[in-house]
């Protein structure tokens, strides 16, 4: 099952009896000694919520705190320490935090804080979810907006090709519009109903990727039978380019469409994309 909360302390004895108490509460929460590990393994659609002590050696909770807004903006960070340090508890709210909590913290008040975090969260992925379906039902021309002879050809090509099963690259600058051109793509095919999911590949590192695309819950899995948005997929390596190759032949497959800003004939002579 997948966490409902990333608990981020360097205090063992501690994260381990926050730990407990989640479990009492049939909350699932998953343990993180650094903020670089939870970094790793966090997903810009995790439908959770990350808590996280200040005083931790390497990056402390402040600047952990500011990766996850950048990474996965949506995600409520709510953020403790022993030290009763109200500037650092001014700044934490300034920067967005949910909520900050001075240790001791009782364990009801935790929970409860804990519950407004997740129905803030979920409020939030729905209110997304809806956001989708409302411009999937807006025309076209509506969607990808421009007179010019070059928007023409984009919206009569993605008209052309949707319909199709087959995978699709997109090329242009950024703020181009390739996402909404992909979005377009998948509420146009027969697949609209299923999943469309995101993963900008230049934004995760190396090390997190794998799990983030292939780890049981991740990206692949939930795009199967749907399509799988891969910005920037030139950012990843040749294994990792040949490892979606053999999962994109498997059995639900996702439909791919991917994106790259620039041209594709470059990417190859440089061996940053595989021809296959």
């Amino acid at each position: 099952m997948q966490a409902q909360i990333f608990l981020v302390d360097d205090d063992d004895d501690l994260r381990e009896a926050v730990l407990d108490t989640f479990h009492k509460h049939k909350i699932t929460a998953r343990g993180f000694a650094r903020a670089a590990e939870a970094l790793e393994a966090l997903d810009p659609e995790w439908p959770g919520v990350v808590l996280s002590d200040i005083r931790m050696p390497g990056m402390d909770g402040l600047a952990f705190q500011e990766e996850v807004k950048r990474l996965a903006p949506n995600v409520p960070v709510i953020l403790f320490t022993g030290h009763g340090d109200v500037p650092v508890a001014v700044q934490a709210m300034r920067n967005g935090a949910f909520e900050f909590l001075e240790k001791p913290v009782h364990p009801d008040h935790l929970h409860q804080v804990v519950l407004r975090a997740l129905k803030m969260r979920s409020l939030r992925v729905e209110l997304t979810n809806l956001q989708h379906k409302a411009r999937a039902t807006l025309p076209l021309e509506e969607r990808l907006v421009g007179r010019s002879k070059a928007m023409r050809f984009v919206r009569r090509d993605i008209q052309a090709v949707a319909p199709l099963q087959v995978d699709v690259l997109l090329w242009g600058q950024d703020g181009t519009g390739k996402t909404s051109a992909a979005q377009a793509i998948h509420d146009l095919s027969p697949n609209a109903a299923e999943e469309f999911v995101i993963v900008n590949c230049s934004a995760v590192s190396q090390d997190t990727i794998e799990r983030t695309l292939f780890d049981e819950g991740g990206a692949v899995s939930r795009a199967s039978g749907g399509t799988l948005h891969l910005q920037d997929i030139d950012a990843l390596n040749d294994q990792l380019q040949a490892q979606l190759l053999r999962v994109f032949d498997g059995p639900n497959a996702p439909r791919v469409v991917a994106s790259v800003c620039h041209k594709p004939e470059a990417l190859l002579a440089d061996g940053k994309l595989r021809s296959d």
